[in-house]
């Protein structure tokens, strides 16, 4: 029972000793002002938002750049295909070969084609195309 009461007192005295007091001026000065935390977090929420968005807007940036790119790409492209091709066919119908019947059917094709597939007829693609013709149904009259 001896030893119970000493336990009760010791606890007795250590809860008097852990019991808070109202605090000293000493201890308010030692106490750093908290920041306002409601304040730093919503401004940290913002400052995440517009991080964000502005890495969304970079994003879409970038994406657009490379369609534009690849759209340039893609005309220069076609572009230079199509060059090609009506160099291939002004070759084909200026060689003017003589040869089996299938090659002179062949720059018939090219000419009628490329007679169809001119709308805007200036003077000086006229003139070739006109004398190719020509000389295409001369060929075959000789031939």
């Amino acid at each position: 029972m001896a030893s119970s009461t000493r336990q009760d007192l010791a606890i007795r005295q250590i809860s008097i000793l852990i019991q808070p007091r109202p605090p000293t001026l000493d201890d308010i000065s030692k106490v750093e002002v908290a920041p306002d935390t409601e304040m730093q977090t919503k401004q940290n929420k913002e400052k995440s938002k517009e991080r964000k968005r502005m890495e969304r807007k970079k994003k879409i940036e970038r994406k657009e750049r490379k369609r534009m790119k690849r759209k340039k790409k893609k005309k220069k492209k076609k572009k230079q295909k199509e060059e090609k091709e009506k160099e291939k066919d002004v070759q084909n119908v200026q060689k003017v070969k003589k040869g089996s019947k299938r090659i002179k059917q062949k720059e018939v094709r090219q000419v009628r084609r490329m007679m169809e597939t001119t709308t805007d007829i200036s003077w000086s693609r006229f003139r070739p195309l006109m004398f190719a013709r020509w000389l295409v149904d001369v060929s075959k009259f000789w031939f």
